[in-house]
């Protein structure tokens, strides 16, 4: 575990399960080998983070003398949760069973702002699905459209305000989603405000290589089959990156993949993408059909 405090306002603290200082990073060692997985979210390596991440959360509580109330919450998402949010919702699970009858715990989902998100071309759909291949000045500007609008942390003061905040989330490369969050976080006033992490990737390297995370959202599962396999699993609960993947294969691939799933998958696939509000366009139009009509030929 590594802790580093950060400057900005309100003073929070920086907790991971490992630092990435440096580019030799062996993607067999477990922390990462399971990443590919559970950023689709596939449960054995959503509970394989989880449990860690748990650990580490229950140590920052107690050691946090003065404070007895806590909020976890991670990402804000729309309908389908990021591997982030499940990790949370399990981090959650996990403390109420280990803290004692002293600490009151409580989990806020916030969500993003309720305003047309439609993916109109293949550049969009680029910029949003491949969010950890883009520069610092394609991600500040994502993340500044993702926020326009609404802000869900100020909406919730209630729930955040003089109480101990542990944000839920997978890795920090450039810090960017982190300060938009936090300036936010600072107009709630919360007593105490952590961000924990499987990896926090040190600020130069991260400026430097913004990339870093990309390589090892790719280090497994790389193939059409490597994907099914997953997809197919019966303990998974799909998440945005899952679904944006489908999405994101050409029409024979994503044909077959789906004919790969049973009847109720398929289903499940169709209603998270219709209230996602992403993939209704015209540029999803054809997938799209192909998945209702396979879903009206079994109902």
């Amino acid at each position: 575990m590594t802790i580093a405090t950060q400057t900005s306002e309100p003073i929070a603290s920086v907790s991971s399960l490992q630092k990435i200082d440096q580019l030799a990073i062996d993607l067999e060692q477990d922390l990462f080998a399971h990443y590919p997985a559970m950023k689709l979210g596939r449960n054995e390596e959503v509970s394989f983070y989880a449990g860690q991440l748990a650990t580490v959360a229950n140590n920052l509580i107690k050691e946090t003398g003065d404070c007895y109330d806590w909020v976890l919450t991670g990402p804000p998402y729309n309908v389908i949760p990021a591997a982030a949010n499940l990790m949370a919702w399990r981090v959650y699970d996990l403390l109420k069973q280990s803290l004692n009858f002293r600490y009151q715990l409580a989990i806020v989902n916030l969500r993003l702002p309720k305003k047309t998100m439609v993916i109109n071309n293949a550049q969009e759909f680029k910029t949003y699905y491949e969010y950890s291949n883009n520069s610092i000045q394609e991600r500040i500007k994502e993340r500044a459209k993702l926020h326009q609008g609404s802000d869900d942390i100020i909406e919730h003061e209630k729930d955040f305000s003089g109480r101990g905040v542990i944000v839920i989330n997978d890795i920090k490369v450039t810090g960017t989603q982190q300060r938009f969050m936090q300036q936010s976080f600072a107009q709630v006033c919360p007593a105490h405000l952590h961000w924990l992490y499987v990896f926090d990737v040190d600020e130069d390297l991260g400026k430097s290589d913004p990339k870093i995370e990309h390589r090892i959202n790719h280090s497994k599962l790389q193939t059409v089959n490597e994907f099914s396999e997953v997809i197919c699993s019966e303990n998974i609960e799909y998440t945005a990156r899952c679904i944006s993947r489908l999405f994101a294969y050409e029409v024979t691939e994503f044909e077959i993949l789906l004919h790969q799933l049973n009847a109720n998958k398929r289903a499940v696939l169709l209603d998270l993408a219709i209230r996602e509000g992403r993939f209704k366009g015209d540029f999803f139009s054809e997938k799209i059909g192909i998945l209702e009509a396979l879903c009206s030929v079994e109902a």
